[in-house]
């Protein structure tokens, strides 16, 4: 999207809005289990506004719009409309040759990688061969009620599950049994223990009781420029996320859906619909700083002064002591610099405190120079991503 688009309009638009008997289904290794609940259904408004809620705390957008939700129930995908156009090319002659929008091929692979995923439902939605799961009339009063420079329209929506137990991931192939033997056998308590069940029964447990629950939530998005009413992107992602504990619990809590197996669902949509909102987005995220400590008294009143994030006050009283005699001082104080340069945006700045630091002692002292090393790297990466942004 062109850099000054900042007016962003989302849909809730799930063509799998409904029960979907074939995504109902748990599957407890070779036992599949039936939701007889709108598990989906609901994980799906769980992303949908985990998703909103991110992109609006971001506040990289100017305008975040929620346009009417459409809820396409008991409803199959159908691709004649495209058919026929391809049909009704004249491939003999170059000039009048039409090719379909990349965006629309991609949402009708919807129906080849699923096919069985709407079969049976009572109405059909066409896939429109130039804008998708929308028409141009959907676009265009999509722009005119909201205003926005482009659309965000979640057109599907599922989620897969299942648990395995060790036994199954050993009959595995090497090549898909490697991840389990790294992230489950290996784990600290993959030994002999004493448990108690749901009910307080004692039982003696083993570390190959463990299984393994996977959740594969699964999200396709179109993607529309609302100022040239065109479709642009088509987008599935899939996230997989993995729990595991111990067989006994797992297996109880499938065989009784309601509520754990959902909340299951609920969090790893909710961590889905996060996962998309950085990956459309720059988002903010918690990192963590190193500055130096002192007994000196003007390093010990800068931390304070840190720690009320008063970075002006304290860059004074560093820069009175960035030449001090006491080598050590010297260090400390350009390094502290370079932190509240950062803390203050002047990454330059922060650059050059923190090389000039480095300097002090170079590769004398092992401890600071890696310090300064780690701290310049994070630096320069800082600078690329804040140029990404503004371009």
């Amino acid at each position: 999207m062109p850099k000054n688009y900042k007016n962003v309009a989302i849909q809730y638009n799930n063509c799998n809005a409904a029960l979907n008997p074939i995504y109902a289904m748990s599957s407890n290794e070779d036992l599949l289990l039936r939701d007889k609940l709108y598990s989906d259904s609901l994980a799906s408004w769980v992303y949908f506004n985990a998703f909103h809620k991110y992109l609006k705390d971001q506040q990289f957008f100017d305008t975040i719009v929620n346009a009417k939700s459409i809820f396409h129930n008991g409803v199959t995908l159908n691709d004649s409309l495209i058919i026929s156009r391809f049909s009704t090319l004249d491939t003999t002659n170059s000039d009048s040759a039409y090719f379909l929008n990349p965006a629309v091929l991609q949402a009708s692979k919807l129906i080849d990688k699923l096919p069985d995923s709407t079969s049976g439902m009572k109405k059909d939605l066409y896939i429109d061969p130039d804008y998708g799961l929308h028409t141009k009339y959907d676009i265009e009063k999509i722009a005119q009620q909201t205003g926005a420079d482009f659309l965000l329209s979640l057109d599907f929506f599922a989620v897969l599950d299942g648990i395995y137990s060790p036994d199954f991931f050993k009959n595995l192939p090497d090549s898909l049994k490697y991840n389990y033997i790294i992230n489950v056998m290996n784990q600290p308590d993959f030994a002999y223990r004493h448990v108690r069940d749901l009910k307080g029964n004692s039982r003696f447990s083993y570390g190959y009781e463990l299984a393994t629950q996977v959740i594969n939530v699964i999200a396709s998005w179109s993607i529309y420029d609302l100022k040239k009413t065109e479709f642009t992107f088509f987008h599935t992602r899939i996230d997989t996320l993995y729990w595991t504990g111990d067989y006994y619990y797992l297996r109880l809590f499938s065989d009784n859906l309601p509520p754990p197996l959902l909340n299951v669902f609920v969090n790893a949509s909710n961590i889905a619909g996060i996962n998309f909102a950085q990956f459309i987005s720059p988002h903010w995220v918690s990192v963590e700083r190193n500055y130096y400590k002192s007994r000196y008294t003007d390093l010990k009143v800068t931390y304070q002064l840190i720690k009320k994030q008063r970075w002006i006050e304290a860059a004074e009283i560093l820069k009175r002591n960035v030449y001090n005699k006491n080598k050590i001082i010297a260090a400390k104080s350009m390094y502290n610099l370079a932190f509240v340069c950062e803390m203050n945006g002047e990454f330059d700045a922060a650059m050059d405190w923190a090389i000039k630091s480095f300097h002090v002692f170079g590769s004398k002292n092992q401890k600071h120079s890696d310090n300064c090393t780690k701290y310049i790297n994070i630096i320069a990466q800082r600078k690329l991503d804040i140029r990404k942004i503004e371009d």
